[in-house]
């Protein structure tokens, strides 16, 4: 899912304060910076979940060089649902590319295709001997190229822009972060009587806490309904390309 052209997302900085205002604790003086921090990081956490991130990666194959190919590890990627083998040394050749059949749970993915799990994408021997004669034959390496979904990235430094996409992304972390917020009020009776001092919020009973909190979880709930992702779904066929 590539970043919207008319979008710029926000910093940490500009984040914790955007949440500042919207906890209605403006200066900061109640949710401190790590606490703030910590509601972004999980925000983004939960996020990866409903909206992940299409992404990605390419590892080469080259039979020459020693080593188990059956197994391979993405660095990057949480989930694949498509595996292509393509041959870059020769761009224009016919049949240049090859889409390897995802392993359904009811085969042996020593047998057939591919499978991902823990992490780790495995190879059947169908698969690695087909990439193996195809290198042997040309002479050249192969690109295994994984497209899948990532998790987003966590922030460690405050002028780190975060990892959003775009204004849908920015309003799900905000509720996300919101709901946070009043989950700890609620909870919290110390902090919630800190915000009561410090916000001028006197008004705010116990009661209306918990209300807000219902109201905050309902908006959540709402928005990751109407902003899921589906993702996509694995290619059960070979196919040349």
């Amino acid at each position: 899912m590539p970043r919207s052209p008319n979008y710029s997302p926000p910093t940490l900085l500009q984040m914790r304060e955007a949440l500042s205002r919207t906890l209605r604790d403006p200066g900061g003086s109640v949710f401190g910076t790590d606490t703030l921090n910590d509601f972004v990081a999980e925000g983004l956490m939960s996020m990866s979940g409903y909206r992940p991130i299409e992404h990605g990666e390419t590892v080469v194959f080259d039979p020459a060089v020693p080593g188990d190919m059956q197994a391979v590890e993405p660095a990057s990627l949480s989930s694949v649902w498509q595996v292509v083998v393509r041959d870059d040394a020769n761009p224009t050749a016919m049949n240049q590319a090859l889409i390897l059949p995802y392993t359904g749970p009811d085969q042996s993915a020593m047998q057939v295709g591919w499978d991902f799990h823990s992490g780790r994408l495995y190879l059947g021997r169908w698969a690695a001997n087909q990439m193996d004669a195809w290198a042997q034959h040309i002479g050249a390496p192969l690109s295994l190229v994984m497209y899948g979904y990532r998790d987003r990235h966590l922030p460690t430094d405050d002028a780190e822009v975060l990892d959003l996409e775009d204004g849908t992304d920015q309003l799900c972390l905000t509720r996300e972060c919101r709901a946070l917020g009043f989950q700890l009020l609620n909870n919290d009776r110390a902090l919630y009587q800190q915000w009561l001092a410090a916000t001028n919020n006197t008004d705010v009973s116990p009661t209306q806490i918990q209300g807000m909190l219902g109201s905050a979880l309902n908006d959540v709930e709402r928005q990751r309904k109407r902003s899921a992702i589906l993702r996509r779904t694995p290619t059960v066929g070979p196919q040349y390309l």
